[in-house]
């Protein structure tokens, strides 16, 4: 199957088209990035008829995303209205992926964009909850943090 990290490293230099936190869901995030690419087959339940090339969601699990002095944004406040961080994920889109850091045991993602913004996802070794992150890439591939200390990819 190859190297798992070697579909996270292919967002290196590639511009994030969009950040979306879901208030419905305690703040999942959700990161496009490469160009918008058609759905292959549309689906009442989507709220879009494209996506990224890639699709970044972080999914039931804490993460902050820091500028150069101070927090931005974070899963809780991003979704709050009277939060002065409400909205902060927002920034990255149209930044530019600089560096993707895994750091095992439990999967920990630092990424971080031109212009100094670094996102930070906080992982656990839960297996009762779904997986931390995915990714899904081109022609099928994604790779999964979770649940517990696994790491799956397809194909």
């Amino acid at each position: 199957m190859g190297d798992p990290m070697e579909l996270l490293h292919e967002i290196k230099g590639v511009t994030c088209l969009d950040a979306v936190a879901q208030a419905e869901t305690g703040g999942d995030l959700l990161l496009e990035f490469g160009e918008w690419v058609p759905y292959s087959e549309l689906r009442p339940s989507l709220k879009t008829t494209h996506h990224g090339r890639w699709s970044l969601m972080i999914s039931s699990r804490p993460w902050r995303i820091d500028a150069p002095d101070a927090p931005v944004g974070d899963w809780v406040s991003s979704c709050d209205p009277g939060s002065p961080l409400a909205g902060g994920h927002r920034v990255l889109a149209g930044c530019v992926v600089e560096q993707v850091e895994v750091l095992p045991p439990v999967w920990d993602m630092v990424i971080t964009f031109r212009g100094g913004y670094v996102l930070r996802v906080f992982c656990d070794l839960s297996d009762r909850r779904p997986e931390s992150w995915y990714l899904l890439g081109p022609n099928g591939r994604e790779i999964r943090a979770g649940p517990g200390s696994e790491l799956h990819q397809r194909p």
